[in-house]
């Protein structure tokens, strides 16, 4: 099953990786990743919500990661066009 997480930080293990300061919030997030990633009938993607700009497509740990642009300025329309091509690009069987 190909599962897409939409979550409003960027997790440790790609902060790590594009070597950006981890946020300390979303404790749960990492333990959940860490749990499913470690199993073979789920694949796991996260969108990660972050400043406006940063575009990113990363495999970390058997885990897809996707930026998510947000700004206070952006419009709906465009955060709904990156959520369409990160869908369009995992094709996930549940989004959550």
């Amino acid at each position: 099953m190909r599962i897409l997480w939409t979550v409003n930080l960027l997790p440790r293990e790609a902060a790590l990786s594009m070597r950006v300061s981890a946020e300390v919030l979303g404790g749960w997030v990492e333990a959940m990743t860490k749990q499913l990633s470690g199993r073979t009938d789920i694949q796991l993607a996260i969108a990660c919500k972050v400043k406006d700009g940063i575009v990113f497509k990363k495999e970390i740990h058997q885990v897809t990661y996707y930026s998510l642009s947000y700004s206070e300025k952006k419009q709906e329309a465009s955060l709904r066009a990156q959520c369409k091509q990160i869908i369009e690009a995992y094709q996930p069987d549940l989004i959550q």
